[in-house]
């Protein structure tokens, strides 16, 4: 999770929400088995688990932040819905670096 920052969910619109779909892909190789032993949603449980204490979310309810919304991967004309959470992506500064290169 250290890509990913809890934002205040006033602040962040939520297209830039980030997926549970895209958690689970960056997840599912690293994770222990105990993460899968109970199915994906399990992810989902401990995401807000983890989180529902952090800072930027004391006093609100998890439904606040983590949402059931609009799909924006989803095939054109799909009305497909995916749990969101109120994380922007934000890559960690020697993972950007290298993918730039140096002195860029």
């Amino acid at each position: 999770m250290c890509d990913f920052t809890p934002r205040p969910p006033a602040e962040l619109p939520k297209s830039q929400w980030v997926s549970y779909k895209k958690l689970v892909a960056q997840f599912h190789p690293l994770a222990p088995t105990e993460v899968w032993q109970h199915g994906p949603g399990n992810l989902k449980q401990l995401i807000t688990e983890w989180f529902k204490e952090d800072p930027t979310f004391a006093g609100l309810e998890v439904s606040t932040w983590c949402k059931l919304l609009r799909d924006q991967d989803a095939p054109p004309g799909s009305t497909s819905m995916v749990s969101k959470f109120c994380f922007e992506y934000t890559p960690s500064r020697e993972k950007a670096s290298f993918i730039r290169g140096p002195g860029r």
